[in-house]
């Protein structure tokens, strides 16, 4: 049995512009071996037909970059670049055509690359998300076993890399959090007690633990010191947390 996997891919006037084959397989006898797909055939497919789909949105991509927006005329190629964009379904190796402003309008630099400005990333969301998912739930290095088990990555991914994402991502996020609030109470501690109880249900948790290798100022001693952590969330309101360390 020969078997071949092919794309198509159409215009939206449906004018055909892609016909290849991506793949292509042969099954003798049947076994519990060769039943179905084997994990390599299945990254061969994939990988194949993401070349395919992307080299095509790539090049209508271009084709619409080229005429200048201002005046319409299409501007002339200084040249092209291979730019390297790696997706869950392997490494892409892509032209970028750099074009030539157009003299319609002044600029202060005298040609662009339009796909080199999309994509500010080189690296797809949907890989940058599994680097950063189980780099948070194993080891760096078990994080690129497995990635590269199960994708077609051609063994490009490495622990460095995977640490160095995940380390940008976090920073990521603590910038998008406002600033640090260290306690939630306003006014005066004395009129605490007087202050309004919120309104129940409030749901709180508390945990604690003990924090070694703590040396006091001027001492060469080292002691350990309890901290008490704790959340609270009352109904339609948002988290509070506090925190205590009773030895200090």
């Amino acid at each position: 049995m020969n078997i071949k996997i092919s794309i198509k891919i159409e215009s939206d006037n449906g004018t055909l512009q892609v016909s290849k084959d991506v793949a292509q397989f042969e099954r003798g006898q049947l076994t519990l071996a060769n039943l179905g797909l084997t994990l390599e055939e299945s990254k061969q497919i994939l990988q194949g037909i993401q070349q395919e789909i992307v080299s095509s949105q790539v090049s209508q991509y271009m084709e619409q970059q080229t005429p200048c927006p201002d005046c319409g005329l299409p501007r002339k190629c200084k040249g092209k670049h291979k730019l390297v964009y790696r997706s869950v379904f392997g490494k892409l190796e892509l032209t970028s055509p750099r074009l030539f402003h157009c003299s319609c309008q002044t600029h202060q630099q005298k040609s662009i690359s339009p796909l080199a400005l999309l994509l500010t990333e080189r690296q797809s969301p949907e890989y940058l998300y599994l680097q950063t998912k189980f780099a948070s739930l194993v080891s760096y290095g078990l994080s690129v076993q497995l990635l590269n088990e199960v994708l077609p990555l051609d063994g490009t991914l490495n622990a460095s890399s995977v640490r160095y994402k995940l380390h940008q991502m976090g920073q990521r996020l603590d910038d998008e959090l406002d600033e640090e609030q260290y306690i939630y109470v306003e006014g005066c501690p004395m009129e605490w007690e007087e202050l309004p109880r919120p309104d129940l249900p409030l749901n709180v948790g508390i945990d604690g633990a003990y924090i070694h290798a703590y040396r006091p100022k001027n001492s060469e001693q080292q002691k350990s010191f309890e901290v008490i952590v704790g959340k609270k969330h009352p109904r339609a309101r948002g988290f509070k947390e506090f925190w205590l360390c009773p030895n200090l």
